[in-house]
């Protein structure tokens, strides 16, 4: 039986570029990184539905979501995929408890998970609170929660931690290690920022004006940023 979890071909255009890329994803959570304009975001879009490549192959866990040679596009509510982006948001006219309880209102037992949800990111005190009385870092939190309340076959994290400090980043990334150790669903995760991709030590697809440059581990595909990285620490502490 074939490891791959998610086997994807995309060929798209997207303003003055293009996406053209083949990858598949057989770790746990691999990022995928690169500068701002390269095609993160569309990939992301594309394979949760919100995106309709001019050509494409998306398949998951050995099901077909896309296929445009056969006319195939799976909705994105039937593709069981949780999604959180940088513009993602809370309802503001629902408090926490029933923005988790959103994604799995037509379950019964909805608002018990949801309720396990929060406590499992440890928010569940702000179960009647709405957005506006809730910090970035307790939003996010929350926003993870709701994606993951119906039990994804894959999480997309786009740009996940870039509004919170380090603490709160710190925080929330051990939440949601902490729910993947118990509920394991693989992770396709994106960012520009390279501290983060060595910080998660993830498997990485370097991804460069809409095409795949590299794929594999983050001190191997990453060197030359590894080293910026180290000499900027190392002045950092010599200052």
């Amino acid at each position: 039986m074939s490891d791959t979890l998610l086997a994807a071909r995309i060929q798209h255009n997207f303003g003055p570029a293009s996406l053209d890329l083949h990858f598949s994803l057989n770790a746990p959570w691999t990022v995928l990184f690169g500068p701002s304009g390269s095609g993160k975001t569309s990939v992301l879009r594309a394979i949760a539905g919100l995106l309709r490549p001019h050509a494409a192959r998306i398949v998951l866990h050995g099901t077909r979501l896309t296929d445009t040679a056969v006319s195939l596009h799976t909705p994105p509510h039937l593709r069981r995929i949780g999604y959180t982006g940088p513009h993602s948001a809370l309802f503001p006219h629902l408090n926490a408890v029933e923005n988790v309880r959103f994604g799995v209102r037509h379950h019964p037992d909805g608002h018990n998970r949801a309720q396990q949800m929060l406590r499992l990111f440890h928010v569940e005190h702000l179960a009647t609170r709405r957005p506006t009385q809730i910090s970035w870092g307790e939003r996010q939190r929350i926003l993870l929660a709701r994606a993951l309340a119906p039990a994804p076959r894959l999480l997309l994290l786009d740009e996940p931690f870039a509004a919170l400090d380090l603490a709160a980043r710190t925080a929330v990334l051990d939440n949601l290690r902490e729910y993947l150790a118990a509920n394991p669903t693989p992770v396709l995760s994106v960012t520009h920022d390279a501290a983060e991709v060595f910080a998660l030590s993830a498997d990485t697809i370097v991804l460069e004006s809409g095409r795949i440059t590299a794929q594999g581990p983050p001190h191997t595909v990453l060197a030359r940023e590894r080293e910026l990285l180290l000499r900027t620490l190392n002045g950092a502490q010599q200052s």
